[in-house]
């Protein structure tokens, strides 16, 4: 008897729960679903998050800016034990932290939350992973080896203008500095974001989890150390903006976009990235599902209790004052577009006063009784299955077998104790609740307070051995059948026994841990497989780069005003002061060995177009002599030619063309 719960009708979906479940039940097998890491990737990667501060502010104590410093000071720290210890633990928590955080976000849209009240957390979470993706550049950017050239000569690229003078200019080591400054500035700046960013992602929630459990927290660092000591991290060759970046090994996680545009071209990379990204986080409207809820105040029954607001795992239920009621006695109120219809509420009502919109009491429990009945007239007493609807989308539960009533609920924390009994009372002959391990709740709370419900049952002497409490991983059937078999079989060299109402492993906690540390090694080993090496410039190919900087000649002067115009102007006040600013744009024309590559043109920054004039232009060329002839137009009249000369081209270095204003010609440094 399966409820047609809204969620099992999302098949594509519930397909690919099972899957992913099946996997984490195999490892339930060998270990325990308490030493489970899987189930706490969002924890796990605050605590992640703190490692990195922590390390973060002893490298940035000892880090110095600028072009000249930078890597001389990393290089240092490198050089140091401790420095090399909590740089490498730096960079490896960096990349683990990109994997839990994909993981949280999987497991939240496999089982489901994602949608409805919860978007704010998918969407945060979404927001925080690109935030996570920006400080981990930037952290590459400060290091100012080959990986921050290839930062820096595609920013130059990308940007253009300001960006590419503050590195190419000939007072480039005093701006560099600056950026570095800044750079540095937001690296830490947006790291105390990130703790706002959390604190909106877990805003809807009642009590929150952010602490990992202790062993986790220990062994996760234990690991980073291991991790540090057997394979220290270390700089490329430094950057060298007069040289081509060439072969280097590069981190995938917050790198690899580079390859990638270059490959795929900047529009398309980043339009595709941009539009990924709008749709991963469209995903709460664009694959919307629908719950049983939300939850239903009968306030003729209800006492104002409280119980109900206390167990809500989401806040949704308040106690207000009962209107006309002089005593002031309270009512519960749901905020319907809050509520999840997890249906913790009501089990926790004592007086059966709160309902799901789509699931009520009636519902549940008329059917149960009528097939109850049709079984104790038949001379059959079933055992009754209360399970939560993601182990009935396992496949566990998908039909009743002979002498078995199933009843799923959408979380197993809407369990009324009162059901049990009368499950009893009408012939059942043992009650069995089947919810997900405390630490994997898709609702986060029903184990906790099934807990404490069937908690009280048990301690009746004629409800012992009559019900049970199985808290297994979705898809880890064996355990049922061993519960319903009534044995305390062996299951792979594991003894599982019932103690009290509820099964629990006998298996001794070293060995459990030891395998869920395995699994952390493993998680943070596969963050470093996106680490790969690549070329960054094309082989055999030499650059010349073209940069200039132009003051901009005034389109309103005295000397192009008629004179009617200028007699009108007040004494002492210029054309531009009336007229404005604005500048002419500077118009550049290229040609290599007697062909035309480029003619662009550069306009003025500044929302009037009154600011200075920045370009940059850059061409790939292979090794040797090549006839290079420039001009140049910046009165919107004439061109004029302002280079011609031969330059050498040699692989793998770079010849850049400087605009001498003063001159008014580009000139070789």
């Amino acid at each position: 008897m399966v409820a047609k719960l809204p969620y099992l009708k999302r098949r594509p979906l519930r397909a690919l729960e099972k899957t992913w479940v099946r996997g984490e039940a195999f490892f339930n097998r060998w270990s325990t679903s308490k030493y489970n890491p899987l189930y706490h990737v969002g924890t796990l990667t605050i605590f992640l998050l703190i490692v990195i501060a922590v390390t973060g502010v002893y490298l940035t104590v000892f880090y110095r800016p600028g072009t000249e410093r930078a890597f001389e000071t990393v290089a240092w720290m490198s050089s140091t034990w401790l420095g090399s210890l909590l740089r490498s633990i730096h960079r490896y928590a960096s990349d683990a932290l990109m994997v839990t955080a994909l993981l949280h976000a999987l497991k939240s849209f496999l089982n489901d939350s994602f949608w409805g009240s919860r978007w704010l957390a998918w969407v945060s979470g979404w927001v925080l992973l690109a935030l996570f993706w920006v400080i981990g550049v930037m952290g590459y950017w400060l290091v100012w080896d080959q990986g921050a050239q290839w930062i820096t000569e595609y920013a130059i690229e990308l940007l253009g203008g300001p960006v590419a003078m503050t590195f190419i200019s000939p007072e480039a080591a005093s701006k560099a500095f600056m950026f570095f400054v800044i750079v540095l500035f937001l690296h830490v700046f947006l790291s105390l974001l990130v703790i706002l960013g959390v604190l909106i992602h877990v805003m809807r929630m009642q009590r929150v989890r952010l602490w990992s459990p202790r062993w986790l927290m220990i062994g996760t660092t234990a690991i980073l150390a291991v991790f540090a000591l057997i394979a220290p991290v270390s700089s490329t060759l430094p950057a060298d903006l007069s040289r081509l970046v060439g072969v280097l090994k590069i981190d995938g996680w917050y790198l690899g976009y580079l390859p990638l545009a270059t490959r795929w071209g900047t529009p398309v990379f980043w339009g595709f990235s941009i539009l990924l990204f709008s749709v991963l986080t469209a995903f709460p409207w664009l694959l919307r599902g629908r719950s049983v809820g939300p939850a239903i105040i009968n306030e003729e029954l209800c006492t104002g209790c409280t119980y109900c607001a206390l167990q809500c795992p989401y806040g949704v239920i308040e106690m207000v004052a009962r209107k006309g009621d002089e005593a002031g006695q309270a009512v519960a109120v749901v905020q319907p577009d809050l509520c999840t219809g997890c249906g913790v509420c009501v089990g926790a009502c004592p007086t059966e006063g709160i309902n799901l919109l789509e699931l009520t009491i009636s519902m549940l429990m008329d059917g149960l009784k009528r097939s109850l009945a049709d079984r104790r007239a038949a001379g059959v007493a079933p055992a009754v299955i209360f399970s939560c609807q993601r182990h009935t989308a396992a496949g566990e539960l998908s039909a009743d077998q002979e002498g078995v009533l199933t009843c799923s609920l959408p979380c197993a924390g809407m369990l009324h104790a009162k059901w049990v009994r009368e499950c009893l009372d009408e012939g059942a002959r043992s009650v069995v609740v089947l919810s997900c391990p405390s630490d994997d709740c898709a609702f986060r709370e029903g184990p906790q307070w099934l807990d404490e419900r069937l908690g009280r049952l048990q301690r009746r002497k004629s409800l012992r051995g009559r019900v049970h409490w199985l808290e297994a991983a979705p898809g880890d059937h064996r355990r049922l059948v061993s519960l319903l078999g009534g044995s305390d079989q062996e299951e792979a060299g594991e003894r599982r026994k019932i103690k009290g109402f509820k099964l629990i492993s006998s298996r001794h906690a070293f060995p459990s841990v030891a395998i869920g540390l395995l699994l952390v090694s493993l998680l943070f080993g596969f963050s470093l497989i996106p680490h790969w090496t690549v070329a960054a410039s094309p082989p055999d190919q030499g650059m010349l780069r073209l940069e200039i900087t132009h003051g901009g000649k005034l389109i309103a002067t005295s000397a192009t005003l008629p004179p009617e115009i200028q007699a009108k102007l007040p004494q002492g006040v210029s054309p531009e002061q009336v007229l404005g600013a604005e500048r002419f744009p500077v118009r550049v024309r290229v040609q290599i060995d007697d062909a035309p590559v480029t003619e662009h043109t550069y306009k003025p920054s500044g929302l009037r177009e009154e600011g200075i004039i920045y370009g940059v232009e850059m061409f790939w060329l292979p090794p040797g002599q090549h006839q290079v002839r420039v001009w140049l137009m910046d009165d919107g009249v004439n061109w004029r030619e302002v280079f011609a000369d031969e330059i050498e081209i040699r692989s793998g270095f770079v010849q850049t063309l400087d605009y001498d204003q003063k001159r008014g010609v580009f000139t070789l440094p």
